[in-house]
């Protein structure tokens, strides 16, 4: 129980450093398009702080997953909500709907709900790998790794469906991470990380935090933080709750507790729905943020020549 607030403590930081990381890396692309002059993202000095403060969040956050169960890292996400909203109207001007507020809201009574009924951390299970790769396990696995290449495909080739497609792509690939560092900290006792049969375990984990953060850097420049958080949140809620189950971390929890905490997620994700729908066209320039509408034009005229 002891370890518990440090992965408590990880998950608040990594919160804080993500939300300000991808606040000011959407920023650097907003002043940009303000300016009418197309400025590469390693040239702008607000994307590389906005990016160091990504890198170190998924440090962070990689970390908490060592210490805490899945289902309550999950709830500590749903608090990230209000706090972009909050950073996107002060920072990126962004029009904060009545309706979007109310989402918030729910968000945040979702959460603590939640976190009150999540299960509490077990004791490390896993003895080999074959422990992990159950085969629902397995199956799980193979099915996100077909799930990303058709989300990178169509991220690559369709602009409509870009939106949802790249939260979600993030999301599974961030998730799939988080499973192998939540399997780390899993381990039973007497087993070592760097030994053979583990040893590909944090190797995975650098590579597809890696990877994720590659994908999210890409995704920020393409949409704002408060439409692109929330729906990557109503994703994480319906994959980390497979995980956590898949873990078998509610298998000691009573019945009433579980449906409180599966009660709170869906009040989350509900008000997640909220901000997606009140908020989803508010991120033109020219609408919501103090650049005007003809530089917008101008940037994108840009791009293409």
């Amino acid at each position: 129980m002891g370890s518990l607030p440090i992965g408590l403590g990880a998950a608040l930081v990594a919160l804080a450093l993500s939300v300000w990381g991808q606040t000011w890396q959407r920023l650097s692309r907003l002043e940009t398009e303000q300016n009418a002059e197309f400025v590469n993202p390693w040239r702008r000095s607000r994307w590389l702080l906005g990016t160091a403060m990504y890198f170190f969040a998924a440090l962070f956050d990689a970390g908490s997953y060592l210490y805490a169960p899945i289902a309550m890292i999950l709830v500590i996400y749903a608090l990230k909500l209000p706090v972009v909203a909050i950073t996107a109207r002060v920072c990126l001007k962004v029009h904060i709907s009545p309706g979007s507020a109310g989402g918030i809201a729910l968000c945040a009574f979702g959460s603590v709900v939640s976190l009150a009924f999540a299960p509490r951390p077990s004791v490390g299970k896993l003895h080999t790998p074959a422990d992990f790769f159950t085969l629902p396990m397995s199956v799980y696995l193979c099915g996100t790794a077909v799930t990303c290449a058709l989300l990178i495909r169509v991220v690559a080739t369709s602009t409509n469906l870009s939106v949802a497609a790249w939260p979600l792509l993030t999301t599974v690939m961030s998730n799939v991470e988080k499973l192998f560092s939540s399997a780390i900290g899993r381990l039973a006792s007497g087993e070592q990380v760097i030994s053979l049969k583990w040893f590909y375990f944090p190797l995975l984990v650098v590579v597809l935090m890696g990877t994720n953060g590659l994908l999210s850097l890409c995704a920020i420049e393409q949409q704002s933080p408060h439409t692109f958080v929330p729906m990557g949140f109503g994703f994480t809620a319906i994959i980390l709750g497979t995980e956590s189950f898949l873990f078998g971390e509610f298998l000691n929890v009573v019945l009433k507790d579980l449906l409180a905490w599966i009660a709170g997620m869906l009040i989350a994700v509900i008000g997640t729905v909220l901000i997606a729908v009140f908020d989803k066209d508010h991120d033109a320039p020219g609408e919501t943020h103090e650049a005007p509408g003809e530089a917008h034009d101008h940037y994108e005229l840009q791009l293409k020549s």
